[in-house]
This record gives C-alpha cells, sequence and structure tokens, in this order.
C-alpha cells in the first residue's frame, strides 16, 4: 500500500494533484482544507492562489490508498499531515460515508471538525458539504469520544476562501420551514439539496417547492 508520496507537483486540477514521484505521475484527490493549507504554504491565498505545478520544489503528502471491489483502480487521497489522514480514516468507519464523499467535507480544520463532533453541534455539520441532519447524527453517534485528541490539534491559521453572501429568499425559506416545524439543522440541509438540485431558484417560493421535490424522490 501507498503511504506517503513525495515529489513536484506536475499538474493542478483544481481538487486533485499529479505528483512526479521519480519519473512516475500520481494522481492524488487533496480534501479542500488541505489542498488550501498546501496552496497558502506554497505562497498562495488558499483560493486561487498561482498554479501549484509552477513550484519546483518538492511536496510531501501522507496517502490514504483505497481500492474497492467495485473499484477495481486504486483510489489516491492526500494529506499534509499525519493527523488529517488519521481523522480521514475515523471519518470513513461512519456508515455510507464512503472515502470521496468523506474528503468533501473536509473542507475545515481537523481540529474544528473534530469539535463539531465532540460538542454535537448537528447544525455546524450541517454546514459541510454533502452532509444532512440525518448524516450529522450519525456521525456523531460513531465518532464522538473517538475523536477528542483531534479537538486538541494544532490549527494553521489560513486565509478565509472568499464566501458568497446568501439571498434574502434563503433566509426567508429557512424562516418558513422552521415555522412548519423543522429544526434549524433540517432546514439548513433541505434547503442545501434544494439549491444543489434546481439552482436557478430565485424565490421563497421556487425554493420550497424545490425542496418539496427533493423529498417526494
Amino acid at each position: 500500500m501507498i503511504a506517503r508520496l513525495q515529489g513536484p507537483i506536475v499538474a493542478d486540477l483544481e481538487d486533485r494533484v499529479i505528483l512526479d514521484v521519480a519519473g512516475v505521475g500520481y494522481e492524488v484527490i487533496i480534501p479542500p482544507y488541505p489542498m488550501r493549507a498546501l496552496r497558502a504554504r506554497l505562497g498562495g491565498n488558499g483560493a486561487r492562489p498561482a498554479r501549484l505545478e509552477e513550484h519546483a520544489d518538492p511536496v510531501t503528502l501522507f496517502i490514504y490508498h483505497h481500492v474497492a471491489e467495485h473499484q477495481p483502480i486504486p483510489v489516491l487521497f492526500g494529506f499534509n499531515h499525519l493527523e488529517e489522514r488519521a481523522f480521514f480514516e475515523r471519518l470513513i468507519t461512519v456508515k455510507n460515508l464512503g472515502p470521496t464523499a468523506a474528503a468533501k467535507t473536509m473542507t475545515i480544520s481537523v481540529r474544528r471538525y473534530a469539535t463539531l463532533i465532540q460538542t454535537n453541534d448537528l447544525r455546524g455539520l450541517c454546514q459541510l458539504p454533502g452532509i444532512g441532519a440525518s448524516k450529522a447524527q450519525h456521525i456523531v453517534a460513531t465518532l464522538r469520544g473517538k475523536v477528542a485528541l483531534f479537538a486538541l490539534a494544532p490549527e494553521e491559521e489560513l486565509p478565509e476562501p472568499a464566501v458568497a453572501a446568501e439571498p434574502d429568499c434563503v433566509a426567508q425559506a429557512r424562516t418558513a420551514l422552521e415555522a412548519l416545524g423543522y429544526r434549524a439543522a433540517e432546514a439548513d440541509a433541505l434547503l442545501r439539496t434544494a439549491r444543489e438540485q434546481k439552482p436557478e431558484a430565485a424565490s421563497v417560493e421556487e425554493l420550497l417547492e424545490a425542496v418539496w421535490a427533493a423529498q417526494r424522490k
């Protein structure tokens, strides 16, 4: 199994890189937060700095080597620190949270992620990509108490990525859902799914229609 790779980056593919190791190119998926940290370390601002292949210095990535029966081609996930990889390995023990989905949720530091789990912060977990209310509950039920040490891990100071302001219609739709008895975390999860499935929705009515449509599926 591949556990660590070191070499210059020869291609920057947004959510992954190709690392040249002794003349062999390895495609490595890097979760969002580790990618931001890598970009920041190489002199950028973490949002979209100079492309990584412009840096000739070798980069070291700790690798999670994923092989599955239904997916014969191995997939490599890369991390800047062993602690990140160890936390990722905990995440994928959650039922129905595979490596690709787990990697996409890692938009915050391991310390912040573990703190959300340890404090049972379901609303905070629901802000992460691909995590709804039910998934957040499964994560807490599976990992609470098992990630306590990660909540004490040192945290890199990274520039925050630009975040688009939330449209007024989303806030109004959230209020409407809460008035119907949905909890805040549930409302956030429903609206996120609705916006993913119907990104053109631009009014409260359209958003709520998208919510009901998603629930009927």
